[in-house]
Order: structure tokens, then sequence, then C-alpha cells
């Protein structure tokens, strides 16, 4: 009977565990702003390095997996995009990307994804994550990885988006 009781509890204890681990592959705080033809999508990344984010976008709100099979899959972009490679590599120094030129820039807890509307509508978003060499978790959680109202989108030709004068740097202070 004792070997019983400590299984279950052995089994018990693996599920809760498991499920802590389900909720660190997910990204959350997704947020959209819209300007300029363009919806710039931020999350915060779960920790580690190597994750592959898949983004969605729907006319219907996006509150559990299954709703990704009707949405449109409208890329993926893996870790670290939060930061300017190429500005980085130039002057030997971290410089991180903003979505708009009067915005934070943002960290290396967050990543970026931008999409181009493709009409005058509506769209709800949300973010997947993938562990390297481990599978998509397409769970969702509205509020953390998929958004609770739709972004309003409107055509336009996009424009840059001003990050910085020469000499600013990581987290927008003068370098």
């Amino acid at each position: 009977m004792h070997r019983v009781i400590r299984t279950l509890v052995a089994v018990a204890l693996l599920l809760l565990v498991s499920a802590g681990f389900a909720a660190a592959d997910q990204v959350s705080a997704l947020a959209a702003v819209h300007h300029d033809g363009q919806t710039f999508l931020t999350w915060t990344s779960p920790p580690g390095t190597g994750w592959t984010y898949r983004v969605y976008a729907s006319a219907a709100p996006m509150d559990s997996a299954g709703d990704l099979d009707s949405a449109t899959f409208l890329g993926s972009v893996g870790d670290s995009t939060w930061w300017d490679r190429r500005y980085s590599t130039l002057h030997a120094k971290t410089f991180a990307f903003r979505v708009d030129s009067t915005s934070a820039y943002l960290t290396s807890a967050q990543g970026l994804f931008v999409s181009t509307a493709p009409a005058d509508t509506s769209r709800y978003f949300a973010v997947t994550a993938q562990a390297p060499g481990g599978t998509e978790d397409s769970t969702l959680t509205p509020g953390g990885n998929s958004l609770l109202a739709p972004v309003v989108e409107h055509m336009a030709r996009p424009q840059p988006v001003f990050q910085r004068w020469t000499g600013e740097g990581y987290a927008g202070g003068r370098v």
C-alpha cells in the first residue's frame, strides 16, 4: 500500500513540475503598437537562448491551441530580435531597437516581430515558443502570449523608425 501511495505522490509531483516547465516555455506580456502601416509586436521571452518564436494573426480571439489551426501563420523569428545586430557589430557595443522614436529601447528579455497590415482591418495576435531541440508549445494564455483585444490596423506606406542619434546606445543612454 505504501508503494502505491509513494508512486501516486511521485506522479503528482512530476505533473506539477512539468506544468511549471510548460508555463516557462511561453512568452508573456505580449503587446502591440500599430503605426505607419505596421504592427510592432513585443513580448517577454522565456529564459535562455536558442528559442524560436512563431507569430499568428486572426480576425477572432485566440484562446486555445486549436485556434491556431484557423489563424494565419505570419512567420517565425529566433531570439535576440531586441538588438540591432548590424549596428552593434559596426560599433563593437550592444545597441537595442525601439518600436517608435519616443519609446524605450527594448531589453534583452524581449522579443520583436513586425507585421505589415494587409488591409484596413482588426486582428488578434499570438506568439508561441519553441525551445532549442523541442517542439512548439502551442498553449495560448489570453493576456499572456495572445492578445485580449484586436489591433486596429490601417494600410499605409511603412516608414522608418528613428532609432538613435550617433552616440546613443543600450537602454537609451548616451555612450
